[in-house]
């Protein structure tokens, strides 16, 4: 007998070719099987994802810390003394914030020279510039609150008494920190208290204290602790309590790096 030519090419003998079975055909117990792996997937990944983008922001809070102590250190470098809190005027009222005076610091000559500065940061001349804030001055945590020209960078500064490095209409030089340096903090990062960026407005010692005691720190927030010590060097305190030394540049505690 002659072969069919539109036969299979498979034999008598051989085993039949089954087609394989589609996806969306999986039975109940294989739907299962998937959805768990899934899930155990997810679980092993989204930890290591919050653990570095935290991480991430971290570093990037530090670093601009980093910057705007350099800043800082250059503005005594050329002055022989660290910038007042703010510049007042004759009859003491603020005008505006020490970020204002750094700015040539920061590579950020022509925004500075577009300051009137016998004027207040409010003023016609001057209000229209809050929308220009360095990303320097940006927080990570919060990028969007830069577009409102809002920072939480904030120098510590005791208006009562000065006892801080930055003090309001006043400039302090290195010997006049009798803690020294590298035992006083200077500029601290305020995640939960945003300010525009030019306005003469800082945080209290005390005040920052109480906040950073009440945030525990966690891979999510740990710019909470991140401060900026005179000597340029940025530090992160687990323990709330490291920070009271830290606050007031002279109460008679001399702390080591």
């Amino acid at each position: 007998m002659e072969p069919n030519p539109y036969d299979s090419p498979h034999t008598a003998s051989q085993e039949p070719v089954v087609p394989d079975k589609p996806w969306w055909n999986l039975t109940t117990v294989e739907w299962v099987v998937v959805a768990a792996i899934v899930v155990v997937l997810i679980g092993l990944l989204l930890p290591a994802q919050q653990t570095s983008c935290g991480g991430s922001q971290a570093m990037i809070s530090s670093n601009k810390l980093k910057q705007i102590g350099l800043a800082l250190h250059n503005y005594h470098d050329l002055y022989g003394v660290f910038p007042p809190a703010y510049v007042a005027d004759e009859a003491g009222k603020p005008l505006y914030s020490w970020r204002v005076l750094i700015l040539p610091f920061l590579e950020q000559e022509a925004l500075y020279e577009q300051f009137d500065l016998a004027q207040t940061w409010d003023s016609d001349a001057n209000v229209a510039l809050v929308g220009e804030m360095p990303d320097v001055f940006a927080s990570p945590y919060a990028y969007q609150r830069a577009f409102l020209g809002e920072t939480s960078y904030l120098a510590l500064v005791d208006l009562p008494k000065g006892r801080t490095v930055l003090r309001a209409g006043e400039s302090r030089t290195f010997p006049e920190i009798p803690d020294g340096l590298s035992g006083t903090a200077m500029v601290v990062s305020r995640p939960d208290c945003f300010v525009i960026w030019t306005e003469p407005v800082d945080v209290d010692p005390l005040e920052f204290l109480v906040s950073a005691a009440e945030v525990k720190p966690t891979e999510k927030k740990p710019e909470t602790v991140h401060v900026l010590l005179a000597d340029g060097a940025v530090r992160r305190y687990i323990d709330a309590s490291e920070l009271t030394p830290l606050v007031f540049c002279d109460d008679g505690r001399v702390n080591a790096p």
